[in-house]
């Protein structure tokens, strides 16, 4: 919490930082956070147009598949019109 005072009245304010903005999301992240649908996510990735990596075990058949949201924003950045 950052607290301050209004120069006109005096007022003591609290406010609160921002959150910091991750540069690894879950597919559900993306989905929510972007809008785009979790298929077309997969899709992004094995097309190569955007970076992932996948956390897993020694011999695990799954894992947690993390999107670079980096390459996210920099894909979408090259479809603005």
């Amino acid at each position: 919490m950052v607290k301050g005072r209004l120069p006109v009245t005096g007022e003591v304010l609290e406010v609160s930082p921002p959150a910091p903005i991750p540069r690894w999301g879950k597919p559900g992240y993306v989905v929510q956070t972007y809008g785009i649908p979790r298929y077309r996510v997969f899709e992004l990735i094995k097309e190569g147009k955007v970076r992932s990596a996948l956390i897993k075990r020694k011999g695990a058949q799954k894992g947690m598949r993390l999107i670079d949201l980096n390459s996210l924003d920099k894909y979408l950045e090259q479809h603005v019109s």
